[in-house]
């Protein structure tokens, strides 16, 4: 075949090419009717996750040393981590019920940090040199609610989302170490639980074509979980290694001066005495505030 014959072939793929581009992008009109499409909607950002008991209760561990130490005139710096914060992930499949309201279900995978540190250098090895807690919780929900738009203008809506996830994998990771002159020892905490919580967001979408839109939002979701279960491992730097297995416990402790510290502990029960004001399981809030940034792709 010639080059002239295929010339014309070339011409019309190309412009087929570009009728389709012009037609998954171009600006959509109310008469397309996009919205009555299932849409595939995917997002991520970062969040301040709340901690509760956790995060609470090993901050309270430095807390408690800081105490003891002045109490032999030793001085000790604490370097408070601030939050826990990390990234979001999410994807959700939404099957329209009316022109302005769907149906969506759908998984995320969270995931947060923070370190807390301290140092008392030169007590005689009254209190720790240093210290150095690094909390770490993940959890993959599996959610489903509603979301909903209001019509602002023709490429411009309101979004809004609010449903229940079940945390079927939430799991908290925490290394506490303390060093002195001479001696280091370290507990590494790897706990699990399930349970239910609720979320919900609100943001602008803005409609690329009549199969594209981009969205902004900010999140806010509660997921407060107990009966967090697992083990302790022990190690020091004499090279003594143990483990200890249990139920994450938030317990008030005081000192008998009129100061509470509360504290968190994996313990097979939990323990009682005056010095403990509450003893009871700890709840760990995988819920919080973030802002994230998505697609949703009609198909």
């Amino acid at each position: 075949m010639s080059r002239r014959a295929l010339s014309p072939l070339r011409s019309l793929g190309a412009a087929l090419a570009l009728f389709l581009s012009l037609g998954f992008f171009a600006p959509a009109r109310a008469e397309d009717s996009p919205d009555g499409r299932t849409a595939l909607r995917l997002g991520g950002g970062l969040g301040l996750m709340n901690g509760g008991d956790l995060s609470r209760g090993f901050r309270g561990w430095l807390g408690l040393w800081e105490q003891l130490g002045s109490r032999w005139g030793v001085e000790t710096d604490l370097a408070d981590g601030g939050s826990l914060w990390g990234p979001a992930l999410s994807a959700d499949v939404l099957f329209p019920l009316t022109s302005w309201l769907s149906f969506g279900m759908g998984a995320g995978r969270e995931t947060a940090g923070v370190v807390f540190r301290s140092s008392a250098e030169g007590n005689g090895g009254l209190v720790p040199e240093s210290q150095r807690i690094e909390i770490s919780p993940e959890a993959v929900p599996v959610r489903a609610g509603f979301f909903g738009r209001i019509r602002l203008t023709d490429v411009i809506d309101i979004s809004l989302h609010a449903g229940a996830s079940y945390y079927y994998l939430a799991r908290a990771r925490v290394v506490y170490r303390r060093e002195w002159e001479d001696y280091w020892e370290e507990d590494r905490y790897d706990l699990k639980a399930s349970g239910l919580g609720y979320d919900g967001g609100l943001g602008v979408e803005l409609k690329l074509g009549r199969h594209l839109s981009v969205y902004l939002e900010g999140r806010a979701s509660r997921a407060a979980l107990g009966e967090f279960t697992g083990k302790v491992g022990i190690s020091s730097s004499e090279g003594g290694e143990a483990s200890r297995e249990g139920t994450l416990y938030v317990l008030d402790y005081g000192l008998g001066d009129g100061r509470t510290f509360t504290l968190v502990d994996v313990l097979s029960q939990p323990p009682s005495g005056p010095a403990f004001s509450r003893a009871e399981e700890a709840a760990v809030d995988f819920g919080g505030f973030g802002l994230a940034a998505g697609i949703l792709l009609r198909l």
